[in-house]
């Protein structure tokens, strides 16, 4: 099997586009949740992390940063994921590459809400429905404050 690098500006590219996202994530008004229905790892793990809410299938869903496995550090992942769940839990994570179940992420704080896998599309839109009834501006100044107070 050959090994195909890629080219130095392209990863810069890459890593610079997954900046971009996660910056817009934290700073577009409204609350972003993602709702996750399969395995969430790696990148993926960071996405979820990422994002300000986290809803999960009870047992489809799975959280984990998987790098270790192909011997590669998940550095650029872990930044939100150490934001989101304990230091000891996501040192873990990282150390262990093992998958956590939606419950054992709830468990740890990075998973709000674990529904069954059938109701997860309709438990999850009815929760958002619940959040954007408040008025958009109390929002979004709540999304910015909370997020300037953990910077």
């Amino acid at each position: 099997m050959e090994i195909v690098r890629q080219p130095a500006a392209d990863i810069r590219r890459l890593f610079q586009t997954s900046f971009n996202m996660m910056v817009t994530l934290r700073t577009v008004p409204q609350c972003i949740i993602a709702q996750v229905q399969g395995i969430a790892m790696a990148g993926g793990c960071h996405l979820a992390a990422g994002c300000d809410l986290i809803t999960a299938g009870k047992d489809k869903a799975k959280f984990g940063m998987t790098g270790l496995i192909y011997s590669y550090n998940c550095s650029t992942p872990t930044v939100a994921l150490s934001r989101a769940v304990p230091q000891k839990k996501c040192f873990e994570m990282l150390m262990t590459a093992n998958l956590f179940t939606a419950e054992e992420a709830a468990s740890f704080h990075l998973v709000n809400k674990v529904f069954p896998d059938d109701q997860l599309d309709e438990r999850t839109y009815a929760w958002a429905k619940e959040i954007a009834k408040s008025s958009k501006y109390a929002i979004a100044m709540s999304k910015q404050v909370f997020y300037a107070k953990s910077k």
